[in-house]
């Protein structure tokens, strides 16, 4: 019997379509750059590269958003931020930037005026001593930078022996939710848990209560991005070698990229979330541990009408420290209309997590209880009440960071440092800006310029990679499927 050369052909052909499936890697990917992470830092990351004419870059989002924590949702018809609210130091060089895209969108809100508060104790009773307040002023707020200073190069220890040798001891309700207010209302920690030489002084603030909410002060970062971020990819492993990054995600795909950038949280960073494959060194571990996520759980209340006292700020002065200590009144111009009867309620660290780990039935009947043993059993019932439960997030696993006493210079360098084509961004990156925007925005600028500078100018033709898509795939599929079609032709032909 003599085979004819149609069935050589169709089964040569046969044996190399079979190759190309079983080689290629299922769901695969290739990419010049990869993002993980589609918050500030990555976004602003991939915008910078996008600017050098890098463009073969995929940003790779668990969530089903863009903005990480710079997140608003719609609550009782009013777009409230669930994440970062303020832009602190207003008048730092490293905040122009931001404060620059506040102008330029004109974003609705006002500056905050920390002395405008009011003190009320459990029994309802106006307790407010500015002269308390004068003295943690006059005694840690205006000096703690030059102490610090006088101190460098000394073992730290934690902010609260640096507190009371700088003469400040909190023993009174009153003194407490003085230092609470000044304190943990921005660290999100008490002192017992902070860095001495993480502390610094109050600048000036602008709290932003804008119906588009602050995402959209970045839209020109995130917009012309749109194409090239996926959304609800859950990454898994991470992989590293001397050539390239291979991530993995949950849904089976695989994503290589000659360089990659990591802007996860240090919450999880420090979880076993996502397995790296060499396992990160003890030295990037080591400081990784010691900037840790905090607890910091804005609660809005909303109530059919204002009840409570017309201060930006009132403070609750419970014999608990840190029973929902800060009331910000949120019914004022600048920020919602006096009529909104819109309330927040912040609390932090341990009772923070408290509140995030139960019901919002049981968080409302707690508030109610407590309101109307100041402002009397016939206040309204609150309508509505939500709360993001940051610390209970497996992609956040906190709202932001705060280095933890020991944390060192070297710490800063090595909690930022690239392993190899790896690079790391974010807030907890920064060694000036950690927990705030800026640290986000300037972290993910830099290390997207780092980035830009490893690829030569020969690569940046701005040519994106032709992935090997599921599309591409199926073609091959396809094309087995029609020769296996045309076998029977082939062997009735061969005795031709």
């Amino acid at each position: 019997m003599q085979i004819g050369s149609g069935v050589i052909l169709v089964l040569s052909l046969l044996f190399l379509v079979d190759r190309s499936l079983s080689q290629s890697p299922i769901k695969q990917n290739k990419t010049k750059v990869l993002i993980l992470g589609a918050g500030l830092a990555g976004m602003k990351a991939a915008k910078t590269l996008l600017d050098r004419n890098i463009t073969d870059i995929l940003i790779l989002e668990g969530k089903n958003y863009t903005g990480g924590r710079v997140h608003a949702i719609q609550f009782a018809n009013h777009s409230i931020e669930v994440g970062a609210n303020w832009i602190h130091f207003v008048n730092d060089g490293d905040t122009k930037p931001i404060l620059d895209r506040r102008d330029a969108n004109k974003m609705h809100g006002l500056d905050s005026n920390y002395s405008d508060i009011l003190v009320r104790d459990e029994g309802g009773n106006d307790i407010t001593d500015f002269a308390v307040l004068r003295e943690y002023n006059d005694r840690i707020e205006h000096k703690v930078e030059d102490y610090i200073e006088k101190r460098e190069g000394q073992p730290d220890f934690p902010a609260r022996v640096g507190m009371q040798l700088m003469g400040w001891s909190a023993k009174q309700p009153i003194e407490n939710v003085i230092e609470y207010f000044n304190f943990d209302f921005e660290f999100a920690k008490p002192p017992e848990e902070v860095s001495f030489f993480s502390l610094f002084e109050r600048g000036e603030d602008f709290f932003i209560a804008d119906g588009r909410g602050i995402w959209s002060m970045y839209e020109d970062l995130h917009k012309p991005l749109e194409a090239k971020t996926l959304l609800g990819k859950l990454i898994t492993k991470i992989k590293r070698n001397s050539d390239s990054v291979e991530v993995q995600t949950s849904d089976g795909w695989s994503y290589v990229a000659d360089y990659a950038l990591c802007t996860f949280s240090s919450g999880v960073l420090a979880s076993d979330l996502v397995t790296f494959e060499p396992a990160l060194p003890d030295w990037k571990k080591e400081a990784i541990f010691k900037n840790p996520m905090s607890s910091y759980t804005k609660i809005f209340l909303k109530f059919p009408k204002k009840f409570w006292d017309d201060h930006e700020y009132i403070l609750f002065a419970s014999k608990q420290r840190g029973r929902f200590p800060v009331w910000q009144d949120l019914s004022r111009p600048g920020i919602f209309p006096v009529s909104s009867g819109m309330l927040l309620i912040t609390v932090t660290g341990a009772e923070g997590r408290r509140i995030e780990g139960q019901s919002f039935n049981e968080t409302k009947a707690e508030i109610m209880g407590m309101l109307k043993t100041i402002y009397g059993k016939t206040i309204p019932e609150a309508t509505g009440i939500y709360y993001h439960r940051w610390s209970k997030e497996p992609l956040t696993q906190g709202a932001y960071s705060d280095a933890v006493v020991g944390m060192t210079s070297k710490d800063w360098e090595n909690i930022g440092k690239n392993l190899g084509r790896l690079y790391f961004a974010g807030e907890a990156t920064s060694k000036e800006w950690y927990g705030y925007m800026q640290g986000a925005y300037l972290t993910g600028d830099e290390k997207g310029k780092m980035i830009a500078e490893k690829i030569s100018p020969s690569e940046t033709s701005g040519k994106p990679g032709k992935p090997k898509s599921e599309a591409t795939l199926a073609k091959l599929s396809s094309m087995g499927i029609l020769l296996l079609q045309l076998l029977p032709l082939c062997f009735i032909s061969m005795w031709y």
